[in-house]
């Protein structure tokens, strides 16, 4: 690995002040795929160190952003077979990790609010889970020093065993109600309208798929979210070793044969009995993929699922792998079939 890693749930700021969100597990040694999140701005409402900052909530607001401010940096590339921005390191004046952020938390002696929540949350999440601090972290505004009272807690847990302990964890507490509870109706339809403004599905369909899933809840009346990660040694691919072939849009009816990885980050859900209800023809498909929290825990092994979102093939190694890309696009689904799309 380079001397300089960079993953999911990381942030770098660049010398200007802009605060990028950093993309995937696999970056090149002389940068990063990143995503803007914060710009300096007076017409931001979160301050730190003195200066305001505007946050970028979805995706065509942050490539508005790479487009105009950023574009030198954001090309097309040819591993991945599309425009990705790849920040240089030496734009880069700080990289901040959500594990040095737990370290903080629990070396402070003054907290108070919602940081003093935060530390009991993952307190509690690594005693009930038997899983060390060490392989929590908390991202998101908190770690940027950007948050309000009122933020969200953004935990992250490193490792696939670790993450398999905290999940199961998460939903014998939800199931038992009194420290982690599911979302109420209230906060479901506020998550509903803030993820309709990129992703397109109905709110019955949505309650009843997010209502069984242990990525988020509600901790002290607090919302939370979490993203299960492997740790960099249990991390396969390297930048470059693969290469990945768009096919086209399709739309698919399969059953799930196996849901193991299906919580992670990124999510893949292998499938079985798969039939094309839309794209090309010619092919199949193996796998679904998404690095979108909000697609992750969506199906459970053995149920019958319609999928829709970019079909590719991807080469690693020796091995061709057809699979299904979802969440780049607002009519993307991974969707029980509880009902005809």
């Amino acid at each position: 690995m380079p001397m300089q890693q960079a993953r999911e749930g990381d942030f770098i700021e660049l010398d200007e002040y802009s605060i990028f969100e950093v993309k995937g597990l696999s970056h090149p040694s002389y940068g990063v795929i990143a995503y803007p999140r914060y710009l300096p701005s007076e017409r931001g409402v979160r301050i730190r160190c003195g200066r305001r900052y505007l946050r970028l909530y979805t995706f065509e607001e942050r490539e508005k952003v790479l487009k105009g401010r950023f574009a030198q940096y954001y090309t097309f590339n040819p591993y991945y077979n599309r425009l990705l921005p790849i920040i240089p390191w030496g734009r880069v004046q700080r990289h901040f990790k959500p594990q040095d952020m737990v370290r903080v938390l629990r070396a402070s002696h003054n907290l108070a609010g919602l940081r003093l929540k935060v530390l009991e949350f993952i307190e509690y999440i690594s005693r009930e889970a038997d899983v060390p601090t060490d392989n929590l972290g908390i991202s998101g505004s908190i770690l940027l020093g950007l948050e309000e009272e009122n933020s969200d807690i953004d935990l992250i847990v490193y490792g696939l065993k670790e993450s398999a302990k905290v999940r199961e964890a998460i939903l014998n507490a939800m199931a038992e109600g009194s420290v982690l509870r599911t979302l109420t109706e209230e906060r479901l339809k506020e998550l509903y309208l803030f993820r309709s403004r990129d992703t397109a599905m109905r709110y019955e369909d949505f309650k009843r798929v997010e209502q069984r899933k242990s990525n988020q809840g509600l901790f002290k009346d607090t919302l939370f979210f979490v993203r299960y990660l492997r740790e960099w040694s249990e991390v396969e691919e390297r930048y470059g070793e693969y290469s990945i072939r768009r096919l086209g849009y399709g739309k698919i009816y399969a059953k799930v044969a196996d849901a193991n990885e299906a919580h992670m980050c990124p999510a893949i859900y292998i499938l079985k009995d798969v039939t094309l209800l839309s794209g090309p023809s010619w092919t199949t498909i193996d796998r679904l993929i998404t690095w979108r929290g909000r697609f992750a825990e969506q199906a459970s092994e053995g149920e019958a699922i319609v999928a829709q979102g970019f079909m590719e093939e991807v080469l690693f190694r020796d091995r061709v792998v057809k699979q299904m890309v979802v969440g780049e696009e607002r009519y993307d689904t991974i969707l029980p079939k509880w009902r005809e799309l």
